[in-house]
Formats: C-alpha cells, sequence, structure tokens
C-alpha cells in the first residue's frame, strides 16, 4: 500500500487536471460493474467519454500499477454538531442559557407537550432542560432581570438579539427533581432529537419515554461532552447526606467520560431503541478523571453521574405530558 500511494502522490496532480475528474484514490478495480480484488489507481469522472483527446486519456498503468476509471461524484459536509452554534430548528444537545447568564451554559434536553396546570397555564410545547441551568430566567431568583432564554449558551454579553429562543415559564429543585420549561419562540422549530453517534452523520429521533432498568446501556448528548455511553448502573439510588433521592446513577462501563459542567438538562436515552428514560442533572464529583479529552473551558469530566425518571420530572408540567 506505501508504495501505491508513493505513485498516487507522484501522478496525482496531474489526473485530478484531467477534464471531468471528480477525484482520485486507491481502490479495488471493477470490471463491468463487478469489485475485483485488485488494488488500483482509481480515477473518478463525472461522466465516461467515448472520444477522448490522447493526451487526456488515463494510462493503463502507472509506474506498473493499474487504473481504473470509475462514474462518481463527490460532496462533501461536516456530520459533527456544534453545539454552541446557532440553531434555527432546535434539538436536544444544544446548549442553551438564560439571557442573565450568556457567559455558562447548559443543555436542552427535549421538547414536551402538556396539557398545562397550574405552573404551565397554556396547553402545548415546551423545551425541557435543568431548573439550576434556567435559574437566572425564574423571577423568583433574585438575580433574575428577564426571563429570556438563549440558545446558543456561552454568548458575548450583551448576546446577540437572535440568540432569543423562548422564555422561562416554571421549574423547580427538590430532592427528587431538577427540572424547568421554556416557550419556544423567536421563529424556532424544533425537532425531538439529538446528534447522532460519533462517527455517524444525521441526527437520531427520540422514539418514547421508559422507564429505566439496572443494565441498560444508555447514551447521551450533552454540550460539553457531546455524545458518550454508559450502563444504567443503579435506580431508585439515594445517597446518604446528598439532597437527592430516587435518582438514576449512570457510569461508563469502561472508567472512561460520560458526563462534564454543561451537560446538565441533557436527556439519557436507551441506547437499543431511543427511548427516553431520565433528565442529567448532576455528575458523581468521585469519579472526576485524570486524563480525558479537552472540554470547553477546560473543564473537569467525571465517568459517571445521576439522572432523574423522565416522566417524573415532566408530570410536573401538567396533567397529561408527553414527548412532543
Amino acid at each position: 500500500m506505501a508504495e501505491l500511494s508513493e505513485i498516487l502522490d507522484k501522478h496525482k496532480a496531474r489526473l485530478l487536471a484531467l477534464p471531468g475528474c471528480t477525484g482520485v484514490a486507491i481502490g479495488y478495480k471493477e470490471v463491468k460493474g463487478e469489485v475485483i480484488d485488485q488494488l488500483a489507481i482509481i480515477v473518478f469522472v463525472k461522466r465516461k467519454q467515448n472520444n477522448v483527446a490522447a493526451d487526456h486519456l488515463v494510462p493503463q498503468a502507472l509506474d506498473g500499477t493499474p487504473t481504473d476509471v470509475i462514474e462518481k461524484t463527490f460532496g462533501f459536509t461536516l456530520t459533527a454538531t456544534d453545539p454552541f452554534a446557532r440553531f434555527p430548528q432546535l434539538i436536544g444537545g444544544l446548549s442553551i442559557t438564560p439571557h442573565d447568564a450568556a457567559p455558562v451554559w447548559g443543555s436542552l434536553g427535549c421538547v414536551i407537550h402538556t396539557t398545562g396546570n397550574a405552573h404551565v397555564p397554556h396547553a402545548g410545547d415546551y423545551l425541557l432542560s435543568n431548573h439550576h441551568v434556567l435559574t437566572y430566567a425564574d423571577p423568583a431568583n433574585p438575580n433574575s432581570t428577564t426571563r429570556a432564554v438563549i440558545q446558543p449558551g456561552k454568548a458575548d454579553e450583551p448576546p446577540p438579539a437572535n440568540y432569543s429562543c423562548g422564555d422561562y415559564v416554571w421549574g423547580q429543585t427538590t430532592q427528587t427533581s431538577d427540572c424547568a420549561i421554556t416557550t419556544i419562540g423567536a421563529g424556532r422549530t424544533w425537532r425531538n432529537q439529538v446528534p447522532n453517534h460519533p462517527l455517524r452523520p444525521g441526527n437520531r429521533t427520540l422514539r418514547g419515554i421508559a422507564v429505566a432498568a439496572v443494565g441498560d446501556e444508555v447514551y447521551k448528548y450533552g454540550a460539553t461532552t457531546k455524545s458518550t455511553r454508559g450502563v444504567v448502573r443503579f435506580t431508585n439510588y439515594t445517597p446518604h447526606l446528598l439532597p437527592i433521592q430516587n435518582s438514576i446513577y449512570v457510569e461508563n462501563a469502561d472508567g472512561t467520560m460520560w458526563v462534564a459542567k454543561g451537560d446538565s438538562g441533557s436527556v439519557l436515552i436507551r441506547y437499543s431503541d431511543d427511548f427516553v428514560v431520565g433528565l442529567n442533572f448532576a455528575a458523581d464529583e468521585t469519579t472526576m478523571l485524570a486524563h480525558h479529552p479537552t472540554l470547553p473551558n477546560d473543564l473537569p469530566a467525571y465517568s459517571a453521574g445521576y439522572a432523574y425518571d423522565i416522566q417524573s420530572q415532566m408530570n410536573l408540567f401538567g396533567g397529561v405530558v408527553r414527548l412532543a
């Protein structure tokens, strides 16, 4: 393969300059549409031509290496999602923050639909995240000056006007909950999706709500660490002396990164069927990693964390609440 690479590098510029050439590569030859077990230098063209000038023909071999001409055109688009970019269509895992806390961020979880209650006077669709993520938009917070919430988070101060995505409605933090909702405004649309797993293009659709079980393989997409996988180690977890009860405890099975600050508000998703089972809200500080990929603001990472059952959080916002 090294020899083929050297031959290709030697002739690459001339081949790419041929009229209609769309690319070059090393690959297996094709004979009458069938791939055969013979490596060759491949020249891709938009369309094969019958009458080609002699100086534009692809030689049958280059320095003793066979060639092949294949009709193919190529496109290019980055498949990564930058949670700190502005998205006209909101999906889970993007960074969000109150307008009054622009330099910091949390994560958008999903979109819920509610029939409403005393705290949510209007039935409809709302963005779900953690209350501690959106607390500076809560009028009950003495530091709050506006209910406005922005996407992306981590914005300059003052944040650009087009970062607005909705207004805080209601939320709470107790021993069994950490959740809040906002309206969806400023012309934003939404889809109940999260970015796909690493090296896979597109998004994954959130398909429903389920209850976490011990041993479930799960994943999440958070604004800081992006896509990570874990296992539900415990359910109904109530630690001694910590201010949480009946939580879901998730850890990365191989002891590597699961969450970091800024992932709060992301949803916990069952790997087998893309059902949402929890709302992530905290890391287990005893599992801080000594070595991890570089994260925004050089934040520490943790191999385990906590989530609350997703339906129990959604139920706080209405009589009948479901995934939108």
